[in-house]
């Protein structure tokens, strides 16, 4: 092992550079490893038991609790929640380690996006179309998606039917981008009369995009003149119905 001490005293201040296995050391320690394999050992760094705590490989790996790492950073930790902190005032509990584009490091929720959507039109009824252009809904208006995975969209429907008795139906569509991605049909018997409803939730799972615009269609699935109905959101009907997006992740 070769060690150089350059100093140099000015005043009543020392300079010093220390230089191990190089004699032009260009910071106050500078160490060349003389390994030539990436398992050889530039440092090590023992504690008071003799006990490897860091070691800096050849190729750059650092261990911590390891002696032999086999990634840049290779963290060895003896029990759950002591091997690594990071507090830059976005931590919090159940918080999960995300990153950007960059791979800039950042604590977050893993469902980063809640969305609640109630339909607000208090004077005017609106009837499922049965033909194009299809039905949409003032506050029933979609999404765009903040992060990339799998999004859960939930339809809490109540929708007055018609007086006749039967099968009364209607599909719930969903649109990215304009192009439909998802049509699910939903249907009840109801047994007719002035006070019949349709009241079902319907879930429904996409797999989309970061700054994927999401819109919603209704169309009725059930031959004329049987229809289902948005009534206008005052008194009873107020709150009735209202769509959820949950993110689920990748």
């Amino acid at each position: 092992m070769n060690l150089v001490l350059i100093s140099l005293f000015t005043g009543n201040v020392l300079f010093a550079q220390v230089g191990i296995n190089t004699s032009t050391p260009s910071a106050s320690l500078d160490i060349v490893s003389k390994g030539d394999t990436g398992s050889t050992k530039a440092l090590e760094i023992n504690n008071s038991a003799a006990t490897e705590m860091m070691t800096i490989l050849d190729n750059g790996n650092v261990g911590v609790g390891i002696q032999n790492p086999s990634a840049k950073l290779h963290i060895n930790a003896p029990s759950t929640g002591t091997g690594f902190r990071l507090q830059d005032g976005s931590q919090g509990d159940l918080k999960v380690l995300m990153s950007d584009a960059n791979g800039n490091a950042r604590w977050d929720n893993p469902n980063s996006q809640y969305l609640e959507q109630t339909a607000v039109h208090n004077t005017q009824d609106y009837q499922i179309a049965k033909s194009a252009p299809l039905t949409q809904i003032p506050g029933l208006t979609g999404f765009t998606a903040t992060s990339t995975g799998k999004y859960l969209i939930q339809f809490h429907c109540f929708l007055q039917a018609d007086a006749a008795p039967g099968n009364k139906a209607f599909y719930f569509i969903v649109k990215k981008n304009g192009t439909q991605i998802k049509g699910i049909e939903t249907y009840l018997y109801l047994g007719g009369g002035t006070d019949a409803y349709l009241a079902q939730h319907i879930p429904v799972i996409i797999d989309i995009s970061v700054g994927d615009v999401i819109t919603y269609e209704f169309a009725d699935g059930t031959p004329t003149p049987t229809s289902l109905t948005f009534k206008a959101t005052t008194g009873r009907f107020a709150n009735r119905n209202i769509i959820e997006v949950i993110f689920l992740g990748k």
